[in-house]
């Protein structure tokens, strides 16, 4: 499993004063991918394997105008099922499309078209390191409070969110 170091947020006010830095840890998935068997038996379920991958997960990618617009019919197909299988957390179940797919260890990216890896659920993630992670900020949060650092007068608006 793939760790990156991958963002930074810092809360100013509107003195520009720093009062917050949290770091987050990106855990990614497994370097797997669902593609399209091109040995697969009954292609004539492709069109609503498709249809059904799409209207659950993120295909804007393959429309016109996407970066993944130029692949060919199982290029499509293998992006469509990839993205459902993702979004699934790389269910094995999310996978099957009546024998249709199949898992494979070998980036299935194309050419500029990156065939994306998901990202671990918080729910997976969920630990001793989590709920110290939680309580060291809730406490950070409160001492933060004390000192008046954050101000709730219904001046939200008075905090900008940057990035580094």
């Amino acid at each position: 499993m793939m760790e990156n170091l991958n963002f930074q947020w810092i809360l100013q006010d509107k003195d520009m004063r720093q009062c917050l830095l949290v770091q987050k840890m990106l855990k990614y998935l497994e370097n797997k991918w669902c593609v399209l068997n091109k040995y697969a038996e009954d292609i004539g379920k492709l069109p609503s394997s498709v249809q059904y991958a799409c209207s659950r997960s993120d295909c804007t990618a393959v429309d016109y105008g996407g970066s993944c617009n130029k692949l060919d019919g199982d290029g499509n197909v293998s992006y469509a099922f990839n993205m459902y299988f993702q979004m699934n957390g790389q269910d094995v179940e999310s996978c099957i499309f009546d024998g249709l797919a199949q898992i494979v260890e070998k980036d299935a990216s194309v050419d500029n078209c990156l065939f994306p890896i998901g990202l671990e659920s918080v729910g997976v993630r969920i630990g001793l390191d989590a709920i110290l992670n939680t309580l060291v900020g809730f406490f950070l949060f409160l001492t933060l409070l004390k000192n008046k650092i954050i101000k709730f007068a219904f001046q939200c608006h008075v905090l900008d969110i940057c990035f580094v």
